[in-house]
Order: structure tokens, then sequence, then C-alpha cells
């Protein structure tokens, strides 16, 4: 008893709480005897009689409060040590403490199992499991991350300053995410893409037949991949699905667009198909907007091809493979020259600007919307900096320079920025992708005001919010849709300069390689109109001329000659030796008439310390979707890269390995 009390006492007087609840109810004590004895002894007595049995009873209550409350303390805290071990022995949370040997101190039983008898204390990870070692070197530096080790997913988190391992088993609900994952839906707008110009003359029985087989077909396709397909117009389908079979669907390449090409082909009526698919998205309004919008793109890049895009993911690119058939239209082109022309109208002034380094079609259609532009009463100005000038023959910019009022026209993107202004248009010519372009900071000031006029396939990096976009990647040249919209100029403007026409002209020439390559009737057409505008064959073959330093370069990159499987031409320049992009896609025409090449490559060293890949194709490989596997684009016939940050040797053997990876599919 006599113990109890002084333990009593000891947890009382130890915290300060209670100490102070002691200290008042003896301070009050003292008042009250006091004040008692003041009034009657006898009254005083009495009140210090049961003050004192007060706070015997108030000390008493303390101790057992204070001593419930230690016990509880205690029983918790064992409860949490005992919990925490339990945890550490059967959660499946793996935890490896290494030394600073970097040597197994401890490891719990959980991860232990995984190893078997094996002992593993005083070991280096690498001695009992390469797998793990290397997966813990690779980790260590990234922060909580997943890694897949014995088949199962884990979390993994290192934690530095005491050197251990955390491995949480994930696997389950990593089951669960994938599970959710593959059951999302897939949205796909299908349309044929030349569906009206086929059927137009045909007798009805035929054109019912057409669409028999196309809908057979299909259905049959969307039979085996658990496809929901419904038809909502002659030309026109939607499928619905999961995502589940979408990786069948791909594996299979979408062998139903070339199903459909070959048979109708066959039938002397070669119809062609294009599918936008997404995913990923729970608003199903929002699921076939994204749809119809990689539709758009594969219709954009010519046609018979897929798109298949989530959203903020990158876009996967099938088909495409052959060239795509001329759907254009003169009305279509009167409608866009129209439509150019109110642009303008409605601007104070009009820049335009081509790609850089700028080619032959890129300025020549620069200056077509040029005169464009003053027919509209309106100043245009185009981009034009001074690192340019060696990119374009000297014939064109002597004469240039000669003639005031297009020289006058040319200015650099900083005298650009400050002449523009809210009312300012911007016109881009030859290409859509904003990194390609010679003024990227003007777009930037005037993204709401562009137009963008171009034959190439558009890509991924498209420009939003486009005032007028003019993308046909059948026509054999920027220069020729200019050329058309310059036709459908008013009877009484001012006809276009001899300067003018020539240069327009060199830019067909050179995109069509003399007019043997990617060429239709509309091309020639616009040649014809160009010839009676003026336009200077004498010079125009001048201008296509080499110098001998360009010759030289030339044929030392041919020395360097690689052929890979019988048809790929490869050609690398040294390492350390800058070529220009004239020579570089010169050197890829050239190959292309050594027999059995189908298409051909050329790597050099460009002046902006990139490496820039010139890619050519006689028609029967699509050297744009090999580009755009490596960052660049083009067309089917013509396409280039520029690669920053890697050797000359680094995109060879990355091009090699696209090359290899084609040859395997067309062997399958």
């Amino acid at each position: 008893m006599e113990k109890q009390r002084k333990v009593t006492l000891k947890i009382i007087l130890k915290n300060k709480k209670s100490k102070l609840v002691a200290l008042l109810s003896l301070c009050l004590a003292v008042l009250g005897g006091v004040c008692g004895f003041y009034i009657n002894w006898i009254l005083g007595i009495l009140i210090i009689s049961v003050i004192l049995i007060g706070l015997f009873y108030i000390y008493l209550l303390l101790g057992r409060i204070n001593l419930e409350s230690q016990n509880f303390i205690d029983n918790a805290t064992f409860k949490i040590k005992q919990t925490e071990q339990e945890a550490l022995l059967k959660m499946p949370l793996g935890i490896l403490m290494l030394n600073d040997k970097d040597k197994v101190f401890w490891i719990n039983p959980y991860l232990q199992d995984f190893f078997g008898n094996i002992d593993v204390l005083g070991k280096k990870v690498s001695d009992f499991d390469n797998e793990l070692a290397q997966l813990i070197t690779d980790n260590k530096e990234k922060e909580t991350t997943t890694i897949m080790w014995h088949k199962q997913k884990f979390s993994f988190l290192y934690q530095k300053e005491l050197n251990v391992i955390y491995l949480m088993n994930i696997d389950k609900y990593a089951h669960i995410e994938e599970k959710y994952k593959q059951e999302q839906l897939l949205f796909g707008h299908i349309s044929i893409d030349n569906y009206d110009d086929i059927v137009q003359g045909m007798s009805d029985s035929n054109v019912l037949m057409i669409r028999n087989f196309v809908t057979r077909s299909l259905s049959d396709w969307a039979d085996t991949f658990n496809l929901y397909l419904r038809q909502v117009d002659v030309d026109h389908y939607l499928i619905l699905g999961y995502l589940k079979d979408l990786q069948n669907i791909e594996n299979d390449n979408f062998n139903i667009l070339n199903k459909i090409r070959e048979a109708t082909s066959k039938q002397n009526y070669p119809l062609t198909i294009s599918m936008g698919i997404s995913y990923g998205e729970k608003n199903i309004s929002l699921l076939s907007k994204l749809a119809q919008s990689n539709l758009d793109l594969a219709l954009g890049r010519g046609g018979d091809q897929v798109v298949v895009k989530a959203k903020n993911e990158e876009a996967h690119f099938f088909g495409g493979t052959t060239s795509p058939m001329e759907k254009r239209t003169r009305v279509r082109s009167r409608m866009i020259a129209n439509a150019l022309n109110d642009l303008i109208s409605q601007s104070d002034q009009v820049f335009i600007a081509g790609h850089s380094p700028l080619d032959l079609d890129a300025f020549g259609s620069c200056l077509g919307i040029l005169h464009i532009a003053k027919l509209n009463k309106k100043n245009g100005w185009v981009l034009f900096n001074d690192d340019q000038r060696k990119h374009l023959p000297d014939v064109l910019l002597n004469e240039i320079q000669k003639n005031n009022e297009i020289y006058d026209c040319l200015i650099n993107e900083k005298k650009a920025l400050d002449l523009s202004n809210d009312n300012s248009l911007l016109i881009l010519l030859d290409h859509s992708k904003i990194s390609l372009s010679i003024a990227p900071n003007l777009y930037e000031k005037l993204k709401e005001k562009t137009i963008i006029i171009d034959h190439h396939r558009r890509g991924e990096e498209f420009p939003n919010n486009v005032l007028l976009s003019y993308i046909e990647p059948y026509a054999s040249s920027t220069s020729e849709l200019v050329t058309e919209l310059l036709e459908y100029q008013s009877q009484d403007s001012q006809k276009i300069s001899k300067l003018i026409a020539t240069s327009l002209l060199s830019g067909i020439e050179l995109d069509t390689k003399n007019f043997v390559s990617h060429t239709g009737t509309r091309t020639f057409d616009a040649a014809s109109y160009l010839k009676l505008a003026g336009a200077n064959m004498e010079m125009i073959s001048q201008m296509n001329k080499q110098t001998p330093t360009e010759f030289i370069e030339q044929n030392n990159l041919i020395n360097n000659l690689e052929i890979l499987d019988n048809k790929f031409a490869l050609v690398t320049g040294n390492n350390n030796e800058v070529y220009s992009n004239i020579v570089a896609s010169q050197t890829a025409n050239r190959l292309l008439n050594v027999s059995g090449i189908v298409a051909s490559f050329v790597i050099t060293l460009r002046e902006d310390k990139k490496i820039g890949i010139s890619a050519r194709s006689d028609g029967n490989l699509n050297v744009q979707l090999i580009m755009e596997k490596m960052g660049g684009g083009g067309h089917l016939q013509n396409a280039a890269t520029q690669v920053k940050g890697k050797s000359i040797t680094e995109v060879k053997d990355n091009l090699i390995n696209i090359l290899n990876e084609e040859i395997i599919n067309e062997d399958k």
C-alpha cells in the first residue's frame, strides 16, 4: 500500500497538469481554513477536516487517472510496435536493408520467400539475383516507380539516407487497372475516300454491288474483331468496341484497307477507305469528336489509312502506303481562291512564310501569294533571312535584286514582328509544322490569323484554329496549288510577272523531278499557264544546274553508298563535314536511278549541327511513314527529318532498325 502511494505521488508530481491541479486545490484548502478560523474556530476545524478528506480523495483520484493513462499508453505503444513488427513480417511489402558496401544487412521474411532457402545476408544482391540488382541500379535515382520482377508488378522505392529498398506488391491492383483500361470504349469513323468519283456514271446495279461488297467486307472484319458496325451513310460507317480488341486489330495492321482496295482494283473501280479511331474518353460525344478529328487527319494525309489516337497521346498511323488519288476539283480550287481573297481583303497587310531552309517550291509559292496580295491592294511581305540565300540559286536571287517590287518586300522575322499587328494575316506555304517554319515567332503572334497552303501530308503537329487550310497531298507541289489560285483571280487583274511565273514553274519542276514523278493532269495545266505567262525556261535550266562544288560533294557522298536488302540505298556523310540540303536531296534523287533501288536515304551533318536525312522513293515505299518515326515527315515519295543531339552513326543505326522492321513486315 505504501509502495502504491509512493508510485501514485511520483506519477502526480511527474505530470505537470496534475501538479497544477494539486497546487490549486491546496491553495483553496488553506484559504478556506483561514476564513473558517476567522469566523469561528469550531467552523474552522470542521472546514479543515472536510478539506483534508477532499484533498485525500482528489489525491487518490488523480493518481488513479494518471496510472490508468500511463497503462493505456504503455499498452497502445506495445500493440503499435507489435503491429509494426507483424506488418514488416507479413504484409506484401519487401524490405531490403543494405550496408555501406551494398551488401544485405537485413531482409524481411516476405522478400526472403522470393529467394527460397538462399542465405542472402552479407551478400550483394547481384550474387543471388541479377535481375533485381539491375532493377535497383536502374531505378535508384528515381522517385517511386513501378517495376516488373518475378512476373509481378511492384512499387519500387529507394530510401537513400538509410540505404533501404522497399518493394510493394501491386500486381493485384495492376491487373484491376489493366482490366479497366482494356474495357474502355473505342469509337471509330470509317469513310470511303473516293465513293462519289467511283460511282459517278455507274448503273444502279453496279453501285448497289459496290455498296454491298464494302458493307459485307467491313461487317466480316468487325465480327472478327468483336466490333459493332453501323452504316450511317452510303460512304460513312461507325464502329464501337472495347480497347482490349484494338491490339489484335493493330497486329493485323488494319488489313481491311488492303483487302477492299485490292478487290475493287481488280474490278477497275479502286475504292479506298480511311478510319479515325479514338479511346480514353468517358464522354462518348467527346470520343466521337476525337475520332472525327482523327479521320480528318487521315484524309488530310491523303486517305487510304487509319489514325488511332487517344487524347493527349501520340497518334499511330496504319496504311497510307499508296499514292493518294486525285480528288481535287476545280470547284474547290475556285472556292479556296475566293476565300483567300476575302481574308486578304479583310486584313491590313499580309506576311508570307515558307519553311526553313527555303527551296524553289516554297519560295516560288511565296512570290505567287505576294502577287495575289498586291492584286487585293494589300502590302505583302515575304519572310527571307540572309542565311537562306545559300539555299536558292544565284541566278534567281540576282534577278530578284533587279526587281524592286519584289526585292523591297523581302524582310526578316524581326522586322516582320515590328510591322505586324492584330489585323495582320500570316500565310504559311509548303509546310504545316511550325517547327519547320522560317517564322515561328511571327506565328506565335498571329496564330489566330493564319492560313496554311501545303501539298505535304498533314501530320500530327498541326496548328489549331487556322483561318483557312488548303492541304492537297496529291498535288505535285505548293507552287501548283498557288498557280491554280492565281488562275482564279479577276480577268481584269494585273498579269503575273515573268519572274514570278519562272519561280513558280521552277518549284513545280523541282518537286516533280522535271515532271517525271508525282504529276497529274492538273500539274501540266499549271505548267502550261505559267509558260503562257512568260516563264523563262532557259533561266530554269540554269537554276537546275549544279555548281562544281555540289557535283564533287555528291560524288563524295555516293562513294559511301551501302545497299540494304538489295533495294534500299543508304549514304552517310563524314561526321564533321557539313553538307547543304540541296546536295543531300540531289544525291538522294540520283540514287533512285540505280537499278533495283526503291528508296534512297542520305544522312548528313547540317549547318545547324543537326543530322539531316533526305529520303526519296520510287512510289513502292512510303518514305513519309519512315521519316515520321524519326520525327520528320513529307510525302510518300519525298520526305526528310532533322535529328538533334545524336551522331551520324546513331541516326544511321536507328534508320537501319526501322528499315529492317519494314523488311520483316513485308515478309510476313
